[in-house]
């Protein structure tokens, strides 16, 4: 769960700014129920928008890196609602707001898969604060590596028409197999026009685990807190290699790309380390509407790569 409140301690500091470039209200609502003293920490010393210390600079990177990453996501989903796509489903979302927080169209159902813990601390949080969602929200108290994909379909889920998938965090977050297991499911239950975010590489660009890279530009008040997830480095598919081999069009961009479009620059002054962040790739892919039209005309492994 450490990873999840680390992204909401991030946008709990941005919501704090002056023109946040997402608005997460709830965020710290569950940080206080949960009281990490890692993230409380951090809570209490703030974000600083001219830092003046290598620890100040490491959260304020930090920041810009998780409202650009966030940002994207807000609107690669809210993107596939405008489009006409009415079933979203966020695979270990966990502590996940978005069904409270984005403006929804009537007749959209957001999922969210992940273990009974987690969602459950989340819900007896908001509902405490008397929070309520803005759309249909089903609940799917199931882990990634279980048989997720059967208590989808049975919460409602339909695999005949499209969908928006995100996978927030969790290339780095799985163990190959069941990285691989996860696309693979995803790949059966989407059907054409349905969509997927997702970050791209399972390993930094530098070669170093997650877990390693993320170690190199934590705040002080983080040092200490368990991000052994991220230390996977064992073999699995890259998700633009798995979507583009199975017909779906992909596109990547870094941080860097995201964090300029949104209004947060990293700047030409870095902590050590921080490029692996700054140079880390996020996808968008969807499904062709026309893609069982052509299915059979050439092998999907010579279909688009990502750009």
């Amino acid at each position: 769960m450490q990873i999840g409140l680390t992204i909401a301690a991030m946008k709990a500091l941005e919501a704090r700014r002056a023109q946040p470039v997402l608005f997460d209200e709830h965020a710290r609502t569950i940080l206080d129920a949960v009281a990490d003293p890692h993230t409380q920490a951090l809570l209490d010393i703030g974000l600083h928008e001219n830092p003046s210390t290598a620890n100040e600079l490491s959260t304020h990177l930090l920041a810009n890196y998780v409202a650009a990453m966030c940002r994207y996501y807000d609107e690669s989903l809210l993107a596939s609602v405008t489009n006409g796509i009415r079933q979203v489903v966020l695979l270990a979302g966990g502590l996940d707001t978005r069904a409270y927080r984005l403006s929804w169209p009537p007749g959209t159902v957001v999922y969210e898969v992940d273990y009974a813990e987690v969602l459950t601390v989340k819900m007896k949080a908001l509902d405490n604060a008397g929070a309520e969602p803005r759309t249909t929200q089903r609940m799917v108290l199931c882990g990634l590596g279980e048989q997720w994909q059967a208590e989808l379909t049975l919460a409602g889920f339909d695999p005949d028409i499209p969908t928006a998938w995100l996978a927030e965090c969790v290339v780095c977050n799985l163990p190959g197999g069941s990285h691989d297991t996860m696309f693979e499911r995803i790949i059966e239950m989407s059907a054409p026009g349905s969509i997927i975010a997702t970050d791209n590489d399972p390993l930094a660009p530098s070669g170093r685990t997650w877990g390693e890279a993320v170690d190199t530009v934590l705040p002080d008040a983080l040092r200490g807190a368990d991000y052994s997830a991220l230390a996977h480095r064992d073999e699995r598919t890259h998700p633009g290699d798995w979507l583009s081999g199975h017909g779906w069009l992909t596109r990547t961009y870094t941080t860097r790309e995201l964090a300029e479009r949104c209004g947060r620059p990293f700047g030409n002054e870095l902590v050590p380390g921080f490029d692996d962040l700054a140079d880390r790739r996020f996808l968008t892919a969807t499904l062709p509407t026309d893609y069982l039209a052509h299915s059979t005309e050439s092998p999907l492994s010579d279909g688009p790569a990502a750009q």
